[in-house]
């Protein structure tokens, strides 16, 4: 069972992640409009979940992953599917159980990062408060799809 305590995600993958963001950041043309920057990202990090999904440690016999998220709530994650329609923002496709069906979520732009106190990556807002975080696309989905539970 992964917990915030204990990420999967280690700094390599967070660099990982921020790289591959920069990748197709860096590959637009210089032609391309804020609209292509946030679509291209959005795509970039479908994929990186969907990749996060293949290759987490913590998924069972099953299939599935198990995450407890703060405030002692468990959620799993039966299988996650980056889409990218051909005329719209990319999305990940969430199911709680197997696959089968409709998928239970859908995430635009889906979400990479978690809060974490000793989180390796800190982002400071305009009016100076900073927060840290941590590259934990697994955990990240998990808390949007039970509503930001915290």
């Amino acid at each position: 069972m992964t917990t915030p305590d204990t990420p999967p995600a280690t700094e390599d993958a967070a660099q990982d992640a921020t790289e591959r963001l920069q990748a197709a950041a860096d590959a637009l043309p210089d032609t391309a409009t804020d609209e292509d920057l946030r679509q291209t990202l959005a795509a970039e990090k479908a994929r990186i979940a969907a990749d996060a999904w293949s290759t987490h440690p913590g998924r069972n016999e099953y299939g599935h992953l198990s995450i407890t998220l703060p405030g002692g709530r468990d959620i799993t994650i039966g299988h996650v599917e980056a889409v990218q329609p051909s005329d719209g923002i990319a999305y990940i496709d969430v199911w709680t159980g197997p696959p089968a069906g409709p998928p239970q979520y859908r995430i635009v732009n889906p979400p990479l990062l978690v809060p974490d106190p000793h989180g390796d990556i800190t982002i400071t807002e305009a009016r100076g408060r900073t927060r840290r975080y941590r590259s934990d696309p697994m955990a990240a989905i998990a808390d949007a799809i039970t509503g930001g539970a915290r």
